[in-house]
């Protein structure tokens, strides 16, 4: 993950060295300070100057780590908070290295579960004030993008689909009010006392593939990225068709668009234009596998001559859905036309509490 450092005094140019040192082996971290402090100590000069510094990381950093007072780390980065599900972890750091302060995004954007890492590495106190946090409770958003993705290791990856119903949960597990707990999928580990296993009543989360289920009144929708798309179509047909075919399949499946992690087919379709449209309006990977690499896939597939003479395989879609799901099994079997191909498969997969 991308990573940016910024510090203001000669101290603190030195910490911000030495974290970065820490820092990079995992992810693609880069230490900066001004100009005068950085030279000698082997940091990066802020340019053209702090505010353009901020306004350019911001949008496309991971996590902003100020060195210095959160005075400045809060003025630099007002003009561009937008949201909790879209901004970067932001940690504010003395630079007598004592505090590591969440400052900002402490759950989705990760800041809280950086800013004990890097406490730890430090010898620092970590502060953390999310209110869940502070009282030792289930925290929904926490629970469903729970990953250390400053460490690349990743656990749930669920898309939330509803962040009203999240911070109802979380005010329902605060109060001690009831919240329910249902699962399509089987779970491991221990489920917190804060939720209970139950598939109704007023307010609750479904983890699940469908975003339609309502097995509560108001039902907030996890849904695990576990699903790939195996698609075949003909040269140069067109985005629409593509996506039409595309979502007619989900909707028939009552799969949500968000449980899509990969699109995958041969690569002599690498370059359709429709195919590559449909992945990046939706940022999804985009997989290509070749002839060959498709025919050591196993199973009994819905094979093509007319397929196999122009691609040298019996079966693109079904294929290449299973090899994009890590050997996954097939939830819909090839569905054509209008020159479109598509199946369905999806990786095995289970809700993980700790």
């Amino acid at each position: 993950m991308k990573i940016s450092i910024v510090s203001f005094t000669n101290r603190g140019a030195k910490l911000a060295f030495d974290i970065n040192e820490l820092m990079k082996i995992d992810n693609d971290s880069i230490a900066y300070s001004i100009e005068k402090f950085a030279k000698n100590n082997g940091v990066n000069p802020i340019e053209p100057g702090l505010k353009e510094w901020t306004k350019e990381h911001f949008s496309k950093d991971d996590a902003l780590i100020f060195i210095g007072a959160t005075g400045i780390a809060v003025r630099s980065i007002a003009p561009y908070v937008k949201s909790k599900t879209t901004d970067p972890a932001v940690i504010v750091i003395d630079e007598g290295g004592n505090f590591v302060i969440s400052l900002l995004s402490g759950h989705i954007g990760g800041s809280n579960e950086l800013s004990k890492i890097i406490a730890d590495k430090i010898g620092a106190r970590p502060v953390i004030t999310t209110a869940t946090d502070v009282n030792n409770t289930f925290a929904v958003d926490v629970f469903a993008t729970k990953n250390n993705k400053f460490l690349l290791v990743l656990q749930n990856n669920l898309y939330i689909d509803s962040m009203k119903y999240a911070k109802e949960i979380a005010s329902a597990v605060l109060q001690k009010f009831e919240v329910g707990f249902f699962s399509d999928f089987s779970v491991t580990g221990i489920i917190p006392d804060a939720i209970c296993r139950k598939p109704d009543g007023k307010l609750g989360i479904h983890v699940t593939l469908n975003d339609k289920s309502a097995p509560y009144e108001h039902t907030l929708h996890l849904i695990p990225r576990v699903v790939t798309l195996g698609v075949g179509c003909r040269k140069g047909k067109d985005f629409e068709t593509i996506n039409r075919h595309i979502l007619d399949a989900l909707d028939k499946n009552n799969i949500s668009i968000k449980a899509i992690e990969k699109v995958a087919t041969i690569d002599l379709k690498k370059e359709e234009a429709g195919l590559i449209k449909f992945c990046k309006d939706n940022n999804i990977e985009f997989m290509c596998y070749s002839a060959e690499e498709l025919k050591t896939v196993k199973g009994e597939f819905n094979n093509s001559e007319f397929v196999k003479s122009v691609t040298g395989v019996d079966n693109v879609c079904e294929r290449s859905a299973i090899l994009g799901s890590n050997n996954g099994r097939i939830i819909q079997e090839k569905l054509s036309g209008d020159g479109v191909t598509v199946a369905i498969a999806i990786r095995e997969w289970s809700v993980k509490f700790e």
